[in-house]
This record gives C-alpha cells, sequence and structure tokens, in this order.
C-alpha cells in the first residue's frame, strides 16, 4: 500500500504540476491577451487624440481665418469710408472754390458751358439774381451774339451757374448739377491724385 500511495502521490503531484503549468501558461496568456488589448487600447487613444487635435486645428484655423477675413474686411471698410469722406470733402471745396472765383473766370466757366450745353433757339436762360446784377459787359455780349433767341430772368432755383429752359426741356448748368454729372469722373481723378 505504500507503494501504492507513493504511486498516488506521484500522481497527484503531477495532476498539481501540469494544474499549476496549466494555470501559468493560462495567466501568461492572459497577461499577453490584456497587454495586448492595453497596446490596442492606448493606438486607438492614440489615434482619436491625433484625429481630434488635427480636427481642433482645423477649426482654430478656420476661426482664425474667418476672423481675419473679417478684420481684414471691416478695415477695408473703414479705409473705404474715410476715402469717401476725403473725396467728398475735395469735392465740396471744389464747389466752393468755383462759386468763389473772381467774375471774370466765373463767368468764363458759364460761356464755356454756355458754348457746350446752348443752342440758339428760343428760350429762357435762368440765373440768380447775384449773377445776373454782377454779369459783365463782355458775357451780355456773348449771349447776344451767340444766343440772340435767350432771354434772361431770374431764378431762385439757382444759386450758381444757370439753367436753359427750351419749352419744356431744361439744361441744367447749375454747379451742383455739374459737379454732380461729373462726380464719378471727379472722384476717380481724385482718387488717382490721392490715394495712388
Amino acid at each position: 500500500m505504500t507503494e501504492a500511495l507513493g504511486g498516488l502521490n506521484s500522481i497527484i503531484a503531477r495532476i498539481r504540476e501540469e494544474a499549476h503549468e496549466a494555470a501559468e501558461r493560462t495567466i501568461a496568456a492572459a497577461q499577453e491577451s490584456a497587454e495586448s488589448i492595453i497596446r490596442e487600447a492606448e493606438a486607438e487613444a492614440q489615434r482619436i487624440t491625433a484625429e481630434a487635435e488635427l480636427k481642433a486645428k482645423k477649426m482654430l484655423s478656420a476661426a482664425e481665418e474667418r476672423a481675419g477675413s473679417a478684420a481684414e474686411h471691416r478695415l477695408a471698410q473703414g479705409m473705404l469710408r474715410q476715402r469717401q469722406e476725403i473725396l467728398s470733402e475735395y469735392i465740396s471745396k471744389a464747389a466752393v472754390n468755383i462759386r468763389s472765383i473772381g467774375s471774370d473766370e466765373y463767368f468764363g466757366l458759364c460761356e464755356r458751358f454756355m458754348r457746350r450745353c446752348g443752342k440758339n433757339a428760343e428760350g429762357t436762360l435762368l440765373m440768380s439774381e447775384s449773377d445776373i446784377g454782377a454779369m459783365p459787359r463782355s458775357f451780355k455780349h456773348f449771349l447776344k451774339k451767340e444766343f440772340p433767341e435767350l432771354e434772361i430772368e431770374p431764378s431762385d432755383r439757382v444759386s450758381s451757374g444757370f439753367i436753359i429752359k427750351y419749352g419744356d426741356i431744361e439744361e441744367n448748368c447749375t454747379t451742383e448739377a455739374l459737379i454732380e454729372s461729373s462726380l464719378d469722373r471727379i472722384k476717380e481723378e481724385l482718387y488717382r491724385q490721392l490715394f495712388i
């Protein structure tokens, strides 16, 4: 029986040893599987983090670009507004300068505009009372010679320059109308001189 007990002990020892080895293999496999899962999880976490960082950078870049574009747009609008104010100021000064030039120069301008806009036909030349009173003889002579059918009448509608009426047709040659009709050309020229 001792021998049988010794054989039984030997079998039990071997079973224990095999069980221990199987347990170690299972533990090693479990550890290896766990490490593999951890490595995969870390790689996935890095990939997700990299994607999130890239997305955040793109969003930040787009936001910065929009902010930059908006700032550039506001700056351009501000500059345009200032340029328009400067141009308007120069145009206003030009109108004042035309009104304040000497009588000979002023009526010289009126003569040029009459040659350009007027025609020798029955009609009325409307001018301000002050212009009619300040009209030099040379301009009166010019009107009688070139436009003998026009009658001169005072008008409250005219502060500077004149209006020619031929029946229902009017040629508005007031300073304001001439500046207004030439505004785009004047602005382009002033813009070139001031800003280019």
